[in-house]
């Protein structure tokens, strides 16, 4: 398709329509013709006002708000983000950004008015922190219901253990991560730093 003609773009669209629509799937009605002077769109909402008004409960959603969603993983994010990344949230949102990182965690706490995580609902674990990446994927093969994390061009994570104390730096091409199984494997494997 050609963007400087626009009206090239519209006709070869209509004309894929039409060859995508099987003969008889659309109709023109000509208004008088099938005993009413409404078009079709009208008559059905007619037809839809005319009909009685179920009345009852109505139920809440199943699934929580986008927002509500986002409130509760705003702690963890302040929590989990680096120091140039809490620099550049603060610089947006115009918020003082000297200080260290303690500090600007402090301010986007205040900000966004959640506390920190409580230490004890956060158990010690690994954790794995993205730091760089051109390209993630999330996806699940539903054959073997297993889900993967897909990092691709110049990845950089920290894989930390807190129960033994270590962080293990890894840079790779693509990294997928098997997060059912609790698997990673690196392609073209740059370097692998223990901290």
């Amino acid at each position: 398709m050609d963007a400087k003609h626009p009206q090239v773009c519209f006709i070869a669209f209509l004309m894929l329509c039409f060859l995508i629509l099987e003969p008889g799937s659309f109709c023109l009605e000509i208004p008088g013709e099938s005993g009413s002077d409404k078009p079709p769109y009208l008559r059905e909402a007619a037809d839809l006002e005319e009909g009685p008004i179920e009345e009852g409960p109505i139920e809440a959603p199943a699934e929580p708000s986008p927002l509500s969603l986002y409130l509760q993983t705003l702690a963890r994010d302040i929590e989990t983000t680096d120091y140039y990344e809490l620099l550049a949230w603060c610089q947006r949102l115009g918020l003082d950004d000297s200080g260290d990182r303690s500090q600007l965690q402090a301010r986007l706490y205040r900000y966004y008015q959640v506390s920190p995580e409580e230490e004890a609902e956060r158990k010690p674990g690994k954790r794995i922190i993205i730091r760089s990446a051109r390209q993630t994927e999330y996806f699940t093969i539903e054959e073997i219901d297993e889900d993967y994390l897909r990092l691709q061009g110049d990845v950089v994570i920290e894989f930390i253990d807190e129960e033994e104390d270590v962080v293990h730096r890894i840079r790779a091409q693509r990294i997928i991560v098997n997060q059912t199984q609790n698997i990673l494997t690196a392609s073209v494997m740059l370097w692998v730093l223990r901290l």
